[in-house]
This record gives C-alpha cells, structure tokens and sequence, in this order.
C-alpha cells in the first residue's frame, strides 16, 4: 500500500520521513516523486509494504494537516494500487 505526501520542506530527507511515519507503521520505503524528481520533489512515496487500506487509511489521517519542520502536511491514500 501506497500513500503520498505533499508539502513538505524542502529540505527535507528520506530518512527523516521514515523517523517520522515509523511513529504509527513501520515504513518499507521513501521516495521522491514528481516531474523527473529533478530539485525539490514535487510529492513523496511512502510504501508501506503489505499493510491494509485500513492501515494505510489511519496513517494518512494520522499524517494529513500534521504541522512538521514549519509546513503543514498533506497525505493521501490513492484509491487505485
């Protein structure tokens, strides 16, 4: 299962993500997405391995409007995976 996030810093790290998502599921992998990934990336991939969309639904909830290093963040859970 696969959830994006938005609006984050951009200086943001993949690690740091992890630290902070690790919180409510233990996250497979983070990667930038976006038009090439070229400069600051657009969104971000969060995989969450063989997680549910129950899971997947309470962590983006979790996530989405947290305010995190300055900037509120935005979560989603693409409905088609």
């Amino acid at each position: 299962m696969v959830i994006l996030l938005s609006d984050l810093p951009e200086e943001v790290e993949p690690g740091s993500l992890m630290e902070m998502l690790n919180e409510y599921y233990p996250i497979h992998k983070v990667e930038p997405c976006g038009p090439d990934c070229k400069g600051r990336p657009l969104e971000w991939k969060v995989e969450l391995g063989n997680a549910d969309r129950e899971v997947a639904n309470f962590v983006t909830d979790k996530i989405n409007g947290a305010y995190w290093k300055g900037h509120h963040v935005n979560a989603y859970c693409p409905i088609f995976q």
